[in-house]
């Protein structure tokens, strides 16, 4: 569920980001392009270190931590005004993505138990495509209003549901709230 959510929000902002920037905040497509490579750039110098810290402080909790640092940065970006701003916002949510994503592999390693990790990550990735394509209809919604309210909604929607998976993340890791159950 937390997959699925995480997953459609970054489907919708895939989908409008790009054009979000071009049409509605007056950025030509090379600063715009200039902006997401340095998010690129900090999402691949972060992974293994997020990975380390994955292995030295418990992949859960560090991955809990990277989701929220997402869920807080994933709005803001649509609040850039200058190239170099959205470069510095884009640079900060790809550290806690690309980190999430370095340490949810750790996880993902813990949870495909008994020789069925084969199956558990094609299940996983059945669950992240769809919820991709999904998010990017909802995305191309967007797109055909092309109003910067519908553009804005996207962001706020990815952090929502960044922020929902974080939360999922916690309860099923917590085991307090296992035993709740």
């Amino acid at each position: 569920l937390g997959s699925f959510a995480n997953r459609f929000g970054a489907g919708a902002v895939l989908t409008t980001s790009a054009l979000y920037f071009t049409r509605q905040v007056g950025f030509s497509a090379t600063e715009v392009a200039l902006a997401m490579s340095v998010s690129a750039v900090v999402g691949i110098v972060v992974q293994v270190p997020a990975g380390h810290l994955g292995d030295t402080r418990g992949p859960r909790r560090v991955l809990t931590a990277f989701m929220v640092g997402a869920a807080l940065f994933s709005a803001p970006p649509v609040l850039a005004t200058t190239p170099w701003a959205l470069a510095l916002l884009l640079g900060v949510l790809a550290f806690f993505e690309r980190g999430a994503g370095a340490v949810n592999q750790g996880v993902i390693a813990q949870l495909a138990t008994g020789g069925r990790g084969v199956l558990f990550k094609a299940y996983l990735r059945a669950v992240t495509n769809t919820a991709l394509g999904l998010g990017s209809v909802f995305g191309g919604a967007a797109l055909i209003i092309d109003e910067r309210w519908a553009y804005v909604t996207v962001f706020v929607l990815n952090a929502a549901f960044t922020g929902f998976a974080s939360v999922i993340d916690e309860i099923t890791n917590d085991p307090t709230a296992v035993e709740a159950k």
